[in-house]
């Protein structure tokens, strides 16, 4: 269709996504791994909004759209910020779990599920919980994360894979491994997180 007649479904739909290709009627003939591109990026977008809509009904919020420049960029931030996380993950197998703390949002709604079933919302009562876990550790734990996929888009992101540590207690050393996924949101430009899923993997 010619632009102006796609511009004018903006004026019903003004936060929808419009891509102008400079194409004819058999678009896909011509602009394949553009369309491709573009529906795979949306329906990456789509279902994490579907992740980040709560229980109650209330969305935690993510942009309706972004440039492939701001999704690359976001990515590119995102893998950074994943060697912080995973450094706050060692220091909380060795007995602190500050670094933790600090990542726990503060603007929107948190939750974690733990590995004891348990489900916790509110990021006082997260915080509070990963304090007591993680005061049972002593100090020579170990830690490493096994990213399996992650993915980030404006101020969304997530990853899930397996945490491998070994923690002290009760003057033991204790092997654990933890299938992990993590939502994250932008909060005064830093990630964020909003929800935490952990439960404890199968051994072969």
């Amino acid at each position: 269709m010619p632009e102006p007649s796609a511009r004018a479904y903006l004026r019903d739909l003004p936060e929808a996504e419009l891509h102008l290709l400079d194409g004819g009627h058999w678009l896909l003939e011509t602009h394949l791994g553009e369309v491709v591109d573009l529906t795979r990026a949306f329906l990456h977008r789509a279902h994490l909004v579907d992740a980040l809509k709560g229980t109650n009904g209330r969305w935690i919020g993510l942009p309706v759209s972004s440039t492939i420049a701001d999704r690359s960029s976001s990515m590119t931030d995102f893998q950074t910020f994943m060697n912080s996380r995973d450094a706050a993950a060692t220091a909380y197998c060795q007995g602190d779990a500050t670094p933790v703390n600090t990542l726990v949002a503060r603007h929107h709604l948190a939750s974690f599920f733990g590995p004891d079933g348990g489900n916790l919302q509110g990021a006082e009562s997260i915080k509070a919980a990963f304090a007591k876990g993680a005061s049972a550790f002593g100090a020579g734990g170990k830690s490493r994360l096994e990213i399996i996929h992650a993915h980030a888009d404006g101020d969304a992101a997530y990853w899930c894979g397996i945490q491998h540590a070994e923690v002290e207690t009760d003057g033991k050393t204790v092997p654990m491994t933890l299938r992990i996924t993590e939502l994250f949101r932008r909060e005064d430009g830093d990630w964020k997180l909003v929800h935490r899923h952990a439960d404890v993997a199968k051994t072969e």
